[in-house]
């Protein structure tokens, strides 16, 4: 994940080590967060910055982008941080009947 963050030119982040902000987490969905790996953690005036395990998906940036409605500043976390992260803001996701 750092290399990757470093091919892409974004900050990598350990997560875990960071507050996650309700504020920030109410600006996407449960589902887009878990959909896209993707979580915003952190309000830095009226931008929000957002953990993303996968910085190279464009499809996902452009459904966060989208989604939030102001300006991100992406991060790159690991995928198992940031699954974390999403657990620790929406819960454990319901097992399919």
């Amino acid at each position: 994940a750092q290399i990757v963050a470093q091919q892409e030119g974004l900050e990598f982040i350990d997560l875990g080590k960071h507050d996650l902000e309700d504020e920030a987490v109410d600006l996407l969905s449960e589902s887009s967060a878990r959909r896209h790996a993707a979580l915003p953690y952190r309000l830095e005036g009226t931008a929000v910055c957002v953990a993303i395990a996968d910085p190279a998906d464009d499809a996902a940036l452009d459904a966060v982008l989208g989604e939030v409605k102001r300006p991100v500043r992406f991060v790159v976390a690991t995928r198992t941080e940031v699954e974390a992260a999403i657990r620790e803001a929406f819960g454990e996701p319901f097992a399919a009947a």
